[in-house]
């Protein structure tokens, strides 16, 4: 029987532009086609492999084995599952096997390693056979005993740009071990840190702290909202982070206040740019009335601003009041976050068309306004003719339909109101 080789794309693309070629393991080791066709003659695209859970451990020792045939790997993905099953556990269980190396042999190739759900000795151990790598992402649970934490701050030495999760697959996010913050640890220099985290606490800052000298980037992301001001706690002024370019604050409101409340240009004299993102409604304010848009372009000088506040909390007005406040102290301001998601969903229920009109015919100045929305309407267009010309190329049929789909009640609203 012979295959198309175009029916297997839509299980495990293979794409061979600049962009990143990602193969699963489970969808890979679970299809003949990929062991008996795909895998000798396209090897070559591929430089990031996941080894997600998959009950074909044959299948998983197969990939395993094949590994240094990836001449382009660079970037790998372990879950504790799978790697459990293909490279054993525990650090004599692991060095020992077979599978473990093959991995050995690879390890100068990659440079980005992302480790899932491991407990705290086993990742670790990954971390010691891959020396070389640069970027590492980890995802909970963490060491907390001082010895293991140094150790993984050792093991971390080469690495520039690193990313906690802190929380496992079925648990929520929690605050970083207090023996992070310990300066006597040997922690690299770092040049990015992310951390996906409940909230910024004394810990926090202090882990931040030590990297105060080298980052280049931060990233945080906040799920717990602190209702009391008096409970905040806040970044200290007079520790300085020179080479601090680019902040993103995702999803509380207290995390930017606590960042950018007391700081200033003497804190961060190479900041650029700035993301604020808040994912749900809090007292604080948004918009005009967001404590922190104040206390960013009042102590701060940057150039690039994303603002994303919650859709229910924002409304035309704060978007034109904010478009004035960047112009007023020359920043650039993005109000979206997706190239789908346009200002026009900012609107209230009573922003209507018709509502617009109103405020027209009452002489209200919307030059600002109509460039916004041509704006929104040519960036909708551009995502529209780029998305489709990449499902196209990568004959993506499933999703090139949902896209249909997506499309068909607009045009059918369309014929409605011509009627």
């Amino acid at each position: 029987m012979f295959y198309n080789f175009a029916s297997f794309r839509l299980t495990c693309p293979v794409f061979t532009d600049n962009r990143i070629q990602t193969l699963k393991a489970s969808r890979a080791v679970q299809n003949q086609i990929y062991r008996y066709h795909v895998g000798p003659r396209y090897l070559q695209h591929f430089k990031h492999i996941i080894f997600d859970e998959s009950s074909d451990l044959i299948g998983l020792d197969y990939l395993a084995a094949s590994l240094d045939s990836f001449t382009n790997l660079k970037q790998l993905t372990l879950s504790a599952t799978s790697a459990k099953a293909t490279f054993g556990s525990g650090r004599d269980s692991i060095s020992a096997s077979f599978a473990t190396r093959r991995l050995a042999r690879i390890n100068g190739k990659i440079r980005t390693l992302h480790l899932r759900d491991f407990e705290a000795a086993d990742a670790i151990t990954y971390l010691t056979i891959f020396k070389s790598v640069r970027e590492v992402s980890l995802r909970g649970p963490f060491p907390a005993s001082p010895k293991d934490v140094g150790k993984l701050a050792s093991v971390l030495r080469n690495v520039d740009a690193l990313s906690l999760d802190l929380g496992g697959k079925h648990s929520p996010p929690f605050s970083l071990p207090r023996n992070f913050a310990e300066t006597s640890h040997e922690w690299p220099r770092l040049r990015s840190l992310t951390l996906d985290i409940e909230a910024i606490d004394q810990t926090t800052i202090s882990f931040i702290q030590i990297f105060s000298s080298s980052l280049e980037e931060l990233k945080v992301t906040t799920f717990v909202e602190v209702e009391n001001v008096s409970d905040l706690v806040a970044f200290p002024a007079e520790v300085p982070f020179p080479r601090l370019q680019r902040i993103s604050l995702v999803g509380t409101h207290a995390a930017a206040r606590t960042v950018f409340e007391k700081t200033s240009t003497q804190t961060f004299p190479a900041l650029d740019h700035v993301h604020l993102s808040y994912v749900s409604y809090n007292p604080f304010g948004f918009g005009q009335d967001d404590s922190n848009l104040h206390s960013l372009f009042e102590q701060h000088r940057f150039r690039f601003l994303q603002y994303d506040p919650p859709e229910q909390g924002f409304r035309l007005e704060d978007a034109e009041n904010i478009r004035e406040l960047a112009f007023q102290h020359d920043v650039q301001v993005t109000l979206r976050d997706y190239p789908w998601k346009t200002t026009s969903t900012f609107l209230g229920d009573e922003d209507t068309a018709e509502y617009i009109q109103y405020e027209q015919n009452s002489g209200r100045d919307l030059s600002v306004v109509q460039t916004s929305i041509e704006e929104d309407l040519e960036r909708i267009k551009d995502y529209l003719e780029t998305t489709m010309a990449q499902l196209s190329e990568s004959e993506d049929v499933p999703a090139l339909y949902r896209l249909l789909t997506f499309l068909r009640p607009l045009e059918l609203e369309q014929f409605a109101m011509l009627d």
